[in-house]
């Protein structure tokens, strides 16, 4: 017990220092470049999680897709690169504190259950009931993508080993990448000011988070109780509250675009 209240502490310790970093960054702007580079490259110093776990950690995504029962599903190249695209273009507008992946991953996992996580090095697991069923536009997909991003890119994971062997079902990789509603609150701040620097709709991360929260019963591999899953939608709408004078910007964005659309149809067609 001891042992997983230091790891929360240590987690938090790290998210807010980079949050603190983030809202100082926002307000300068980046006009100072060097400086802030420097301030970023500390945290890195003294809060990254070790890399032998974050190795092993993306080493178990490997055995997830070995696993019986889990079909990672094939999407055309055009497919492929809608969504690195989409990863790059967060990623490349927040290069201060992102690190981009040369080689990010998606993987679409054929599952009636909907549910999206993240792994070291830029791997995204997605699955098709979440793509069918649950994400109705581009926006509200992106949301949902990026705060992905921004967990991978960060490395904000718990160090809670396990002993390989050669297989992992859904249920416990994502568990082993969930975090506390305090990092999480964070997490989603952090998300906003990204989208929001890569001219996308930042305001849906609320709408992703409403969507869990109607339809909880069905992310059960998600999100924790209805308490926790309520606190987090009221306490993502304080934080756009605060923010209020960016969040209501007059910003035109588009319909979806015709790389979600051909996306979708993949998946569609994946499960004929």
């Amino acid at each position: 017990m001891k042992i997983k209240i230091f790891e929360k502490r240590t987690l938090y310790k790290r998210v807010f220092f980079l949050v603190s970093i983030l809202f100082f960054t926002s307000c300068s702007l980046f006009n100072k470049k060097s400086e802030d580079k420097s301030v970023w490259q500390m945290y890195q110093k003294n809060y990254q999680p070790k890399r032998e776990y974050l190795d092993h950690l993306t080493e178990l995504g490997k055995h997830y897709l070995n696993t019986p029962g889990v079909k990672n599903i094939r999407l055309r190249t055009s497919s492929k690169k809608y969504l690195k695209g989409i990863y790059r273009q967060i990623v490349k507008s927040n290069e201060i504190y992102l690190k981009e992946d040369k080689s990010p991953e998606f993987f679409i996992i054929k599952d009636q259950a909907p549910f999206i996580f993240s792994l070291p090095g830029a791997k995204f697991y997605i699955s098709t009931s979440l793509l069918e069923k649950y994400l109705k536009n581009e926006s509200l997909m992106i949301a949902a993508i990026g705060t992905q991003v921004v967990k991978s890119s960060l490395n904000v994971y718990y160090d809670r080993r396990t002993v390989p062997v050669g297989y992992i079902g859904t249920g416990k990789i994502i568990s082993l990448t969930k975090v506390s509603l305090k990092i999480k609150n964070e997490i989603n701040k952090w998300t906003f000011i990204s989208l929001k620097r890569a001219n996308f709709d930042a305001t849906a991360i609320l709408n992703w988070i409403q969507t869990k929260n109607k339809n909880i019963i069905d992310f059960t591999y998600m999100v924790g109780t209805q308490k926790q899953s309520t606190e987090e939608e009221f306490l993502f709408k304080n934080f756009l509250v605060q923010d209020s004078e960016n969040v209501f910007e007059e910003v035109s964005f588009e319909n979806s675009s015709k790389g979600f659309y051909n996306l979708v149809r993949d998946v569609r067609r994946s499960l004929n």
